[in-house]
């Protein structure tokens, strides 16, 4: 007898659902797992190789950086080598102002001014040079031209943009003393016993004796020596005289070289020293003791005012005229100059003006005839010295600009 086995549905579905199961379980083992491993296996390997190609990445790294700092080591080496190669500025005036233009030239500087100055040491009477530069630069090109003046002591530095955006710049130097060479000499003369050194051998002086010759009686009296000759003070004209403080000050124009001084006792003008400044001269000598003044020039005058001035002078002496200019003043300082942020600290501030003048309220004085102004009393004492109906020049900052104004009182 044959068995027939009938399923119901059901049991249909419960055996697909277990024959699918089946199939899954199968596959992960078989199939899946062993590629997941492979996977797992590839990925570690992988990251570390990626370590080690950053660890190689970060030694090169590391030699480009070394070899670029070497780079610039060498670049740094040749520059101090060059700067240590460079010779001092010295010798005489001539071959001073020839280095420093020509050190002008390599920096690309354009000098506008270029003016040596002689001065004198009053404790050691050593004279020295004193030079004050101008011109136009960059600041990096400024930079490199105060490395390169070697052998000279800066005094002074200043460096301001322009409205045109130009950069000027302002030096006082002075040249070193020769005290250097005297110091470099005594140590070269001190013998020592513990260290060979090369010591120069200084020649003793010759004593020659001298010729004694015999005195006749009725030989005449030695002739007297003419007096030294005056000074040379030609071309040197005195524009004006003021005080700054306690001390002096005068400004002396000479015409043969085209040049401006302003002095005060102890300076030199040409190769005089100047001794005295008073109200209306100013006093200079020579090495020799020789003196010569120097005055206000003379203006020249008709026959009928030579006369008229005969008879004024057998009169009584008239007081001076004031002149009287219209305008209040006030003294600039620093908390005022930077309320109204002014260019200057120093100078007076007009606070009021008469009609018609052309100084007006608001204007900076800053210079009056060429002389620089920073209180009420100099700029009375400098317009005390200005006879009626002479040209007065102020030096004005108006309105963001440096104006030249003249009033004749």
């Amino acid at each position: 007898m044959k068995l027939k086995l009938k399923l119901r549905k059901e049991d249909k579905r419960s055996l697909i659902i277990l024959g699918i199961f089946l199939s899954l379980v199968g596959y992960y083992y078989w199939i899946f797992n062993p590629i997941y491993r492979r996977w797992q296996k590839t990925s570690f390997k992988v990251e570390e190789l990626n370590k080690k190609l950053k660890e190689e990445e970060a030694k090169l790294g590391l030699k480009k950086r070394i070899r670029r700092r070497h780079k610039e080591l060498l670049k740094e080496l040749g520059i101090l080598k060059a700067k240590i190669n460079k010779s001092f500025i010295k010798g005489n005036l001539g071959e001073k102002v020839g280095t420093i233009t020509m050190l002008a030239q390599q920096c690309g500087i354009k000098l506008s001014n270029l003016r040596p100055v002689v001065r004198k040491d009053p404790e050691t009477g050593e004279t020295y040079y004193e030079f004050i530069l101008e011109g136009e630069a960059t600041p990096f090109q400024f930079i490199d031209f105060v490395e390169d003046l070697w052998g000279l002591n800066l005094k002074e530095l200043n460096i301001s943009k322009t409205r045109k955006g130009t950069f000027h710049f302002y030096i006082k130097a002075v040249s070193l003393p020769q005290e250097i060479a005297e110091v470099f000499k005594k140590v070269k003369a001190v013998p020592t016993k513990k260290k060979k050194l090369v010591v120069f051998k200084i020649p003793k002086p010759q004593i020659i004796p001298a010729k004694v010759e015999k005195v006749e009686t009725n030989k005449k009296p030695p002739s007297i020596k003419p007096p030294p000759p005056k000074l040379n003070l030609t071309g040197l004209r005195l524009v004006g005289i003021s005080s700054l403080g306690n001390e002096k000050m005068a400004v002396i124009v000479d015409d043969t070289k085209h040049e401006d001084y302003f002095v005060k006792t102890g300076d030199y003008v040409r190769k005089y020293r100047v001794v005295k400044i008073e109200e209306n001269k100013v006093v200079l000598s020579n090495d020799q003791g020789v003196t010569g003044e120097i005055t206000f020039p003379k203006e020249k005058s008709s026959p009928g005012e030579t006369q008229s001035q005969e008879v004024a002078s057998t009169q009584k002496p008239k007081k001076k005229k004031r002149i009287h200019l219209g305008i209040s003043l006030r003294v600039i300082t620093s908390e005022l100059a930077k309320e109204r942020k002014l260019p200057v600290s120093t100078g007076l501030l007009v606070t009021k003006s008469k009609d018609g003048s052309p100084i007006l309220p608001g204007d900076v004085i800053t210079q009056i005839n060429g002389l620089p102004v920073s209180t009420i009393m100099q700029a009375k004492k400098i317009i005390a010295n200005i006879q009626p109906g002479q040209e007065i020049n102020f030096k004005v900052w108006r309105e963001g600009e440096w104006q030249n104004i003249k009033v004749t009182p």
